[in-house]
């Protein structure tokens, strides 16, 4: 605080926040903070109940090992979103993506698909996410192509429904690119 070069950080009040996914050794799972700029403070912390949301995944074959592979000990929150609600969505990264509300409730599942990396919200208010196609494109069907990894980019809206879900790999041959 008495370096001269950090005034600037500390004498202003800002209106941000920091979204903090990390693992919490003590509890054994992961959690996400909510931490104040302005004074470092927790302010919120959020930890659904992992176990339960994994016993309502239905799509089996999407995800036969999720109770092992997404169990609360392994789980990780990756790039939540935090909505103007006080909910956040993520998912744990070639897992489901889920909605919980403020009080960590979870609010909505979708097991329709493998989502991995970050989410971004449009300005229409739809969330884009990165994806694993299953069944594979019709580009990769077609050359038989072994172990490769068909990613998608897939639109959802705020309550999880899968708005439009295209293989990168479609995009790349359609415009050109690949």
């Amino acid at each position: 605080k008495d370096k001269k070069r950090f005034e600037q950080f500390i004498e202003k009040k800002r209106n941000a926040l920091l979204v903090l996914p990390r693992y919490d050794h003590s509890l054994s799972r992961s959690v996400v903070d909510i931490i104040d700029l302005n004074n470092f403070e927790v302010i919120h912390t959020y930890k659904h109940d992992i176990a339960e949301m994994n016993s309502k995944v239905k799509n089996i074959d999407e995800f036969p090992r999720i109770k092992i592979e997404n169990s609360p000990v392994r789980s990780k929150y990756q790039h939540p979103l935090l909505l103007e609600d006080g909910s956040i969505i993520s998912n744990s990264g070639k897992s489901v993506v889920f909605k919980i509300d403020f009080c960590s409730n979870l609010q909505w599942i979708n097991d329709e698909e493998m989502f991995h990396h970050s989410l971004m919200l449009d300005h229409e208010g739809n969330i884009w996410v990165g994806g694993r196609m299953n069944p594979k494109s019709k580009y990769v069907e077609k050359y038989k192509i072994k172990d490769f990894l068909d990613d998608s980019i897939i639109k959802i809206n705020i309550d999880g429904k899968i708005l439009f879900n295209k293989s990168v790999t479609e995009i790349l041959i359609e415009n050109n690119i690949f």
